[in-house]
């Protein structure tokens, strides 16, 4: 299936719901292109990457999301991961990628972790 994403802002915390695969294409670019655009135009905490229906993740899919990292890092918001799928989560690890990426079961889990590292609760 190919990527299908929503974005919705609660907040100032930003949630991508993605499924489908996070693959080389013209998907994902545009995924990229719309999160990179928010994370430049608005003041936003931060935001939860929903993997929860994402079949697979390629090498580009990978790219894109540490990129997508060093962005919001960048302008000061925080990104993190919830509801990663036992096959993501093993990608990562592969990767070594998991360390850069906080991961939660649950969307308010995720959120709520963004709202004590903005306000100073750690991190």
């Amino acid at each position: 299936m190919p990527l299908q994403f929503s974005i919705g802002t609660r907040d100032r915390v930003t949630t991508v719901r993605l499924s489908g695969t996070l693959t080389l294409g013209p998907q994902l670019t545009r995924f990229a292109r719309e999160v990179s655009v928010l994370l430049e135009s608005q003041k936003i905490s931060g935001i939860v990457l929903d993997l929860g229906d994402v079949e697979s993740i390629d090498s580009a899919g990978l790219g894109e999301l540490v990129i997508l990292y060093t962005g919001s890092d960048h302008v000061g918001s925080r990104l993190c991961l919830s509801r990663a799928p036992a096959r993501v989560r093993r990608l990562l690890e592969m990767t070594l990628l998991a360390p850069m990426f906080p991961q939660f079961e649950d969307e308010q889990s995720a959120a709520d972790w963004i709202v004590a590292v903005q306000d100073g609760g750690g991190g």
